[in-house]
Parts: C-alpha cells; sequence; structure tokens
C-alpha cells in the first residue's frame, strides 16, 4: 500500500513537473516569436524581453536598453486575423514628433521644455508608414511646462490645441505652469514628480480627440518643493 501511495505521488510530482515545463516553454516561444517578429520588422537586435500580459511581450532595442517598446498579437483589423504589431515605430520618428510638438510650443510660449511620452498602445504599423497616420492615432502624450504668466491660460489652450490639430497631432497633451524657480529644475525625470507635489502653478490636459472639450484647471498647492 506505501508502495502505491510513493508511485502515485512521484506520478504527481513528474505531471506537475511537466505542466510546468510546458507552460515555461509556451511563455518562452511566446517571447521567442515576438522578438524574431520585431527584429525580422526593424532589422535590429532586441534584449531583455518579457511578457508583460497574456497577448504582449516587453523588450528594448540592443542600441538603446533603457527604452522599452511593447509588441502584441492581437486583432488589430476586428476580422478575427491576429497578427503582431509594436510601438517602435514611434520611437523612431521620435525627433519629428518633439520638432512638431515644440514648433507649436513655442508659437505660444517664449519659454517651454517639450517631453514627448509614447504610450504602450501597439498597432500594425507598416515600417514606411506615413507620420501623419502615426499622429492620427494619436498614441502619445506631450507635456509642455513653462514659466509664462497664468493670465492668460485659456487663450494659450486653445492656441496650443489648433496648432496640434493643424498638424494632425491627435495625442493628449499635457500642459503646466510653473513658477520660475521650478521651471529652470524642471527635467523629464521630474514629471511625476511635479503632479505628485502639486509643484505647479496651474495644469490641464487636453484630449485632443474630444474638439467640444471644456478646458478645465487644476491649481497646485505645492506641498513640497522640486528637489
Amino acid at each position: 500500500m506505501k508502495k502505491i501511495k510513493m508511485y502515485l505521488m512521484l506520478i504527481m510530482i513528474l505531471l506537475v513537473s511537466m505542466v510546468s515545463t510546458a507552460c515555461m516553454w509556451t511563455k518562452e516561444g511566446y517571447v521567442y516569436s515576438a522578438v524574431r517578429y520585431m527584429e525580422k520588422k526593424y532589422s535590429e537586435t532586441f534584449v531583455d524581453a518579457y511578457m508583460f500580459t497574456k497577448n504582449s511581450v516587453i523588450m528594448s532595442p540592443k542600441k538603446n536598453t533603457r527604452m522599452q517598446v511593447f509588441a502584441e498579437y492581437r486583432d488589430f483589423s476586428g476580422n478575427g486575423k491576429k497578427e503582431w504589431g509594436d510601438n517602435y515605430l514611434y520611437y523612431l520618428h521620435m525627433d519629428e514628433i518633439y520638432n512638431d510638438a515644440k514648433g507649436v510650443a513655442d508659437s505660444v510660449y517664449e519659454n517651454s521644455k517639450i517631453y514627448i511620452h509614447i504610450n504602450g498602445i501597439t498597432n500594425n504599423f507598416k515600417l514606411n508608414t506615413d507620420i501623419l497616420e502615426l499622429y492620427k492615432r494619436g498614441t502619445f502624450t506631450t507635456y509642455i511646462y513653462t514659466d509664462k504668466d497664468i493670465e492668460h491660460k485659456e487663450d494659450d489652450a486653445i492656441k496650443i490645441k489648433q496648432g496640434m490639430y493643424d498638424k494632425q497631432m491627435y495625442g493628449i497633451v499635457s500642459i503646466n505652469y510653473l513658477r520660475k524657480e521650478d521651471f529652470d529644475k524642471m527635467s523629464e525625470d521630474k514629471i511625476d514628480e511635479v503632479a505628485m507635489k502639486g509643484a505647479y502653478n496651474v495644469e490641464t490636459n487636453l484630449y485632443m480627440r474630444d474638439r467640444e472639450q471644456d478646458i478645465e484647471w487644476r491649481y497646485g498647492d505645492f506641498n513640497e518643493d522640486l528637489e
């Protein structure tokens, strides 16, 4: 009887081991397929890949391992056919996105700092997709910081929104009016710090797809100064 129980226990252990191994290989195979897709599409090497969700993988281009990009296997067209897509194409056009957004900001503010964050939303764009098509999808956020007085903030926001429409940039725009000393300290790594500490005179988010948006302003409480 003891031998039977021992055999049954060994069989259970083996089954659990086999299932775990199968799951591991399934994940590894998924990650491998995602990396192969990216390397074939962009003719680059991608490293540090890992599963993010059951359908998506995060990885970094070898030439810039601080950058994390998404590849996702899903139905992009709605016809039931799944295929790989990604958001790396936006990063390859980052200079164009930045220059267009900075041009809009400079037309309104004498002093401004601009940061572009690519969202983790994937598309099945071809490598030669026109920049305007990327803009229309709007899967990026533009952060604008200025030390301008807030007296004409409403007019400023309307001009920014119109400028973005003229460029067909349908993303989200976050406008932040800072104190001069905070503007001087401002850098990309302080975006979250500004928001958490309320270290702004006033700020708003513009949703470019909503042409009828009522612009709402939030005033900072300066809980702490920026480091």
